[in-house]
């Protein structure tokens, strides 16, 4: 058993020796290594992949050595999609903020009516206004907590 272990990490020793010297000997001779990633052998098929909105310099360059310009025109792209995705959010918020204010406009019209016909006797229907008024506004905030509820699961 001895033997045979030893007989390995000879082998391995060997393979390493191989291989220091084949490195070191390209490292010696580039050309080498061109000679070889010519050869049919030494061919491989390369996938790059990337995640995000501009790609990595790299390929920009190579972008722009096929067309040029190509590589201002995916960058300016870029900048207008999100210049479009911030003005897009930002819209959204004014929108909300506008229904709110208008919400807000209508709920103190109903009340002062509540208040203008309480003030002249017809309670009931002064008492009505409000109830609507209040059941109104209680189903617009559960039904916004349950679309909002269901956007973030979506996300």
């Amino acid at each position: 058993m001895p033997d045979q272990k030893e007989s390995e990490n000879a082998e391995l020793t060997s393979e390493e020796q191989k291989d220091n010297e084949l490195v070191s000997r390209v490292i010696e001779n580039p050309e080498v290594l061109n000679r070889v990633l010519d050869s049919p052998q030494g061919r491989a098929i390369v996938c790059q992949h990337f995640q995000g909105p501009v790609p990595p310099p790299s390929m920009l360059k190579e972008y722009e050595q096929l067309i040029p310009g190509l590589a201002n025109r995916l960058v300016e792209l870029t900048e207008k999609e999100q210049a479009h995705r911030h003005k897009t959010v930002a819209d959204s918020i004014k929108i909300t903020k506008n229904g709110q204010k208008m919400a807000f406009c209508i709920a103190l019209i109903i009340i002062l009516a509540a208040v203008f016909f309480g003030a002249r006797g017809q309670t009931g229907l002064a008492v009505t206004l409000v109830s609507v008024d209040l059941l109104a506004l209680v189903s617009v905030f559960i039904a916004g907590k349950h679309y909002s509820n269901q956007a973030s699961d979506q996300d």
